[in-house]
């Protein structure tokens, strides 16, 4: 193997000891590094998978489709009117309208299937092995689940808040076959 000089031994020492002097001991040092590791593929908001994860994901799942010549699909979801709730109530009241809403979005789902904040209040999910018939009520129970939500409890004066989302559907291969053209589509 591959030895250290005395002197590369000292670097090493000198950095790691700043390091833990930095970051107070090994043990938090390595709980930073899992932390750094989880955000990475984390929104740190709502604890959804984030775009890159998404991004990642995808790209597995169009190989393995375009291998086992399955389906799968795409949903893109929006908060319709979300700047409304924003301006109405304040940005915290917004946060956690966002919170629930990835909540209430998780409990529609399968064990599967991959759900990732994209954006501000951009939403999408990833159906594996899944028709555009199918998906498309999957998006419809959705809606229907998030629009039975009360988010009323979220505002302070107990006043009406209002949230309602709308879902694009794409499918490969009989809609796009390429990544760019799946996520064009659902937004479409």
């Amino acid at each position: 193997g591959y030895s250290l000089s005395l002197q590369e031994q000292s670097i090493v020492r000198s950095l790691l000891s700043v390091m833990v002097m930095v970051v107070g001991s090994s043990k938090s040092l390595s709980r930073s590094l899992n932390e750094l590791a989880y955000y990475a593929e984390h929104d740190p908001l709502t604890g959804l998978h984030n775009r890159r994860y998404f991004n990642e994901i995808l790209e597995y799942e169009l190989d393995r489709s375009a291998r086992h010549r399955h389906d799968f699909s795409l949903l893109s979801i929006d908060l319709d009117n979300f700047k409304l709730v924003n301006d109405g109530h304040g940005h915290m009241v917004g946060d956690q309208v966002l919170v629930h809403l990835s909540q209430v979005l998780q409990k529609g789902l399968r064990k599967g299937d991959i759900l990732a904040r994209i954006g501000g209040d951009e939403f999408t999910v990833i159906l594996a092995e899944t028709t555009a018939e199918k998906a498309t009520i999957v998006a419809e129970s959705l809606r229907a689940a998030v629009k039975s939500y009360d988010f009323s409890i979220l505002s302070a004066e107990n006043t009406s808040v209002h949230v309602s989302i709308s879902v694009g559907v794409a499918s490969y291969p009989n809609d796009a076959d390429s990544i760019n053209d799946l996520v064009a589509g659902a937004d479409l």
